[in-house]
């Protein structure tokens, strides 16, 4: 029975990182896109930052609960 929960989380794991791996692939594809059409034969402007938000974007949806931004409050 132990042995049957240990396989079964660790073939969680591998289809979680499967997903994650294809949220991966997803992206870099995507940015991919972007960048080329943002930077190819074109003057930098607004480009920069939408690219800049996109690759940001994209990083905190594959990463998901991974990742988190907490506030740091200074101790009195």
């Amino acid at each position: 029975m132990v042995n049957d929960l240990a396989e079964n989380g660790a073939k969680e794991k591998r289809l979680h990182g499967c997903q994650r791996g294809s949220k991966l692939l997803l992206g870099t594809i995507l940015l991919g896109l972007l960048a080329n059409w943002f930077f190819v034969d074109q003057a930098f402007g607004i480009s920069v930052p939408l690219f800049v938000l996109a690759f940001y974007g994209i990083f905190f949806w594959n990463m998901g609960s991974a990742v988190r931004v907490q506030k740091i409050l200074p101790e009195d």
